[in-house]
């Protein structure tokens, strides 16, 4: 009888299964506008137009191909122009290799992009990334989201874990092993400076800086558990965000109106904290 009523109970779960509806859903994507470039000669003239349809076709609105509504014409490393589809663009940019011939479609791509779509395009932002060379060696490099001009940041064959880019998109945060604990880093992009964001017993980690760039959320255990804090850059003064004692706070992240702190536990735990709250109430946890 229990053996009937086990195989009873499986074929009402597979005809359930067999039974449930099959959803398909079908949507025609956006089309893009068609891109022709015919810019020429110059001294990297073919490296300027791969990038420029590079550029343009990572950003989904654009595809490069003939008679086009916008034509790009002009020569790279005088003026290039784009025109069609009701709008006019012209950059000049200086040009002397192939390195600054894609420095200049990358501008002319986020002018096309800024033109026609209104939004500002990203071919001139960079990426922050790390490069594992070993067990304990990690570098972090930086390159254009077009994926060239990749630039080593550090060589110090120790470990760098979640570079994170500040405000200013300029400088980059992360942390290092220099000194064998895990610290948390500056590293000025420009000029490859670096400084000890501070100096705490214990763990540093996963600083994050706050959309105004006054203050960074951290991650750091000199008082014991690995909590949350807030550190102000002008005063110095770090305010302790959390108490989680049966977990360990990782990953801080803030809102985008830099109201909240954010921050997850192992066990998937979210937590929300409000920089200028210093009780429970100012803190609500979820999964």
């Amino acid at each position: 009888m229990r053996q009937f009523v086990c195989a009873f109970i499986v074929c009402a779960v597979a005809s359930a299964f067999a039974a449930a509806p099959t959803v398909h859903v079908t949507k025609e994507g956006a089309s893009r506008v068609v891109v022709s470039i015919e810019t020429a000669g110059g001294a990297s003239a073919a490296a300027y137009n791969r990038s420029l349809q590079r550029n343009l076709e990572l950003t989904g609105y654009f595809q490069v191909g003939p008679n086009g509504q916008i034509r790009v014409t002009g020569v790279p490393g005088r003026t290039v122009t784009a025109t069609g589809a009701g709008k006019q663009v012209s950059l000049s940019a200086p040009v002397s290799d192939d390195k600054s011939a894609r420095m200049a479609a990358r501008q002319m791509s986020d002018a096309i992009v800024k033109a026609h779509t209104g939004r500002p395009g990203f071919a001139m932002d960079r990426i922050a990334f790390v490069n594992r060379k070993g067990p304990d060696n990690a570098e972090l490099y930086m390159c254009f989201p077009d994926g060239y001009d990749i630039r080593e940041l550090t060589s110090d064959r120790r470990a760098v874990v979640g570079p994170r880019w500040a405000p200013n998109k300029n400088d980059i945060y992360y942390t290092g092993f220099l000194q064998r604990t895990p610290l948390v880093y500056r590293l000025d992009a420009a000029t490859g400076r670096r400084s000890l964001l501070a100096q705490f017993k214990g763990l540093a980690t996963g600083a994050a800086v706050s959309p105004d760039g006054k203050s960074c959320a951290i991650v750091l255990s000199y008082q014991g558990n690995p909590e949350l804090y807030v550190l102000n850059f002008a005063t110095k003064r770090v305010t302790r965000m959390t108490r989680t004692m049966k977990a360990s706070e990782a990953s801080p992240c803030w809102s985008p109106d830099g109201w909240a702190a954010r921050t997850r536990t192992p066990t998937g735990a979210r937590t929300a904290c409000s920089p200028g709250a210093r009780s429970a109430a100012g803190r609500t946890t979820w999964r």
